[in-house]
Parts: C-alpha cells; structure tokens; sequence
C-alpha cells in the first residue's frame, strides 16, 4: 500500500507540476530543527550550549525544499549567536537568517517578527514550528492574517497534542516531505533519499527520548515501510522503559 502511494506521488508529481512561483520558509529552531528538550529547563540549557544534534534529515529536508529565503525565527538568547550558527552550518543548513529574541515575550517577538516577514514579502510561506510552546497558536494566528500567503503549517510533535487544520503534525521530517511530495515541491528521488538518512540515523535523533510517539499511529500512514519499521521499534522500546 505503501509502495503504491509512493508511485501515485511520483505519477502526480510528473503529470501535474507545480506552479512556478517564489517559496519561503519561517521555522522556529529548539525542538523543530535542533534537539533541545525545551520543558526542561537544565537539559535545554546544557544543550544549547554544548550539543549540536539535530533531528535527522531536518536540514536536508529545508534544503531540499530549495526556499527563496529561510528565516529561522527563535526564542533563543542572543549571546549564543555563534554557537547557533556553528551548529546550523555544521549540519549542513548555511543560506538561512537568524533572528534570535530581544527582551520581549517570546510569543510577541515571534508575532511581530512574523508579520514583518510576510508583509515585506510576496512570496508564498511555510512555517515549521513545535508543539513545546506556543508555535501552533502563533502560527494560526498568522494564517488568519495572512491566509493566502501561508501555504502550509507543519507542527513536530514532542509532547504529542492533537491538533486540527490548518496545523499539519510530524513526527518525522519524512511525513513533511511526503505531503509537499504530493504538492509538487518536494522530489520523488529527494523523498527517497531522506528515507536512507532517517532509516541510517541515531534513534534518539530520530525521536530522542523526551519525545512522545501519541501519534505515531495516525502518523505512520505517511511513512515508506522500511521507516515504519524503524520508527515502531523506537516507540516500542520507549515504552517498555
């Protein structure tokens, strides 16, 4: 079934190209693209400082979205810049801006710095976000005001809550890539390719420890068998700790 949804994917990705037009990405950074176990204060803070770990095959999958501009929009603290860099570029991200937070709030530095970004802009916008904090409601809230500028909000379930459309939830970046698979920007070979990365990765870059798997069985109607496979066994053993 599965093999066979890969093929109507890459029959439709060929027979109806997508339209050519101007795509940007805005993500947020701890627990989207980097590990960090944000709900826990001492873990989050050794990781930010010394861990650059991030989730397997995020980086290939942002690039290979192939965006006009990549915005990484974070709450992190300014005085780790640098260690924030050397980690992005070091796992393979490099054309991207940082924009890290001031003194506000980190839901209205994220509002305010979302809505300079969409409204400089005419492109069309994917956010990536969490659901550790307050990405999803953020996130909504920009659909609302932007809502033919936002082509898809996909949200990385660490603490496994359900939420309805327009929020799409991932466990791992292979789901994100099999629906813009579907939508003509993401490659059929690129779909593939991100399968041997994740299927090759460490588990605990996959879904490290402090993540939930509450949604691994809705999610996994979107993984390639091999990755199913790979993934049931992560979830098992987590719950037999």
């Amino acid at each position: 079934m599965k093999q066979w949804l890969l093929s109507l994917s890459l029959l439709l990705t060929c027979a109806f190209p997508s339209l050519t037009f101007a795509l940007s990405i805005v993500s947020d950074l701890d627990d989207t693209i980097r590990i960090i176990d944000v709900n826990n204060p001492l873990n989050a803070a050794r990781r930010g400082i010394f861990s650059d770990d991030v989730y397997a095959g995020m980086p290939f999958l942002l690039n290979q979205l192939h965006p006009q501009s990549l915005s990484i929009v974070s709450g992190s603290p300014k005085i780790i810049a640098r260690i924030i860099h050397e980690v992005l570029e070091d796992n393979g991200l490099s054309n991207y801006q940082l924009i890290l937070k001031d003194q506000s709030s980190t839901t209205l530095f994220k509002l305010a710095t979302l809505r300079q970004i969409l409204s400089r802009s005419t492109d069309s916008f994917l956010l990536f976000g969490d659901d550790t904090e307050a990405d999803p409601e953020i996130y909504t809230q920009i659909k609302k005001e932007f809502p033919q500028k936002i082509l898809a909000i996909y949200i990385h379930s660490i603490k496994g809550k359900k939420y309805s459309s327009p929020i799409q939830s991932f466990i791992t970046s292979y789901e994100v890539a099999f629906e813009e698979n579907m939508q003509g920007r993401f490659s059929t070979n690129d779909l593939f390719t991100l399968e041997r990365i994740l299927i090759t990765s460490k588990s605990d870059h996959l879904i490290p420890k402090f993540a939930s798997c509450a949604l691994w069985p809705e999610q996994s109607k979107k993984i390639s068998f091999n990755l199913e496979r790979y993934v049931d066994s992560i979830c098992e053993s987590r719950q037999d700790d």
